[in-house]
């Protein structure tokens, strides 16, 4: 039986911290006590500069579990800054312009693409480091699904623009260049290689303009 099947039990939310801004975050059943117990380090040069914070939340039933993750946790977050490098998918909400389409247009493949097309298009979460449907099924390690770089990653976008009810194009050239149109509420033609073409031609599909 998993930790979280059992109840009471504790939820831990944990914070990665450098000049009090937030570096990296996780929430799940073991906190984080030690600058070491992270895997990732953003800025190799100052590691013994990191801190940890972590807070405890004793749920007792599902309902309690879930409002930890999805409020209570975040809402603790908010006490530090997001630092300004910050990779991946952030701990709370900003009150941030969205982005346009040039900045989109911009953006290099990899971890910060990546995130915004999980949360944007696929609707995930990311719950305990690995990205999750509404549901809380657990669906691929967020260090691991990278639909800007993997083209099999890429396919499951096309699947969900599908399911939203857009129609998807992709023509590949002699030159190297690879044209996407995701024909619906908008349309819109990227030229790139073929999964970072197909993430941001997805985005600015869904309206993340």
């Amino acid at each position: 039986m998993a930790w979280h099947d059992e109840y009471p039990h504790s939820v831990f939310a944990s914070v990665l911290l450098l000049d009090g801004k937030i570096e990296n975050w996780k929430i799940g059943g073991h906190p984080k006590k030690h600058a070491g117990d992270w895997s990732n380090f953003w800025k190799l040069d100052r590691i013994n500069d990191y801190t940890v914070e972590h807070t405890e939340f004793i749920v007792n039933n599902q309902k309690e579990h879930n409002e930890s993750f999805e409020r209570l946790a975040p809402e603790w977050f908010k006490k530090w800054q997001i630092a300004s490098e910050f990779i991946g998918s952030k701990p709370y909400r900003e009150d941030v312009k969205r982005l346009i389409k040039d900045e989109i247009l911009v953006m290099e493949p990899g971890r910060e693409l990546d995130a915004l097309v999980a949360e944007k298009v696929m609707e995930w979460e990311l719950w305990n480091n690995q990205w999750s449907d509404k549901e809380k099924n657990l669906i691929a390690p967020s260090d691991l699904w990278s639909p800007s770089t993997d083209i099999s990653a890429a396919w499951e976008v096309v699947k969900k623009l599908t399911e939203l009810g857009k129609t998807v194009e992709i023509n590949a050239f002699a030159s190297g260049r690879v044209v996407v149109r995701v024909i619906g509420k908008f349309q819109k033609d990227v030229f790139n290689s073929a999964p970072e073409a197909i993430c941001k031609a997805a985005l600015l599909a869904v309206g993340v303009i």
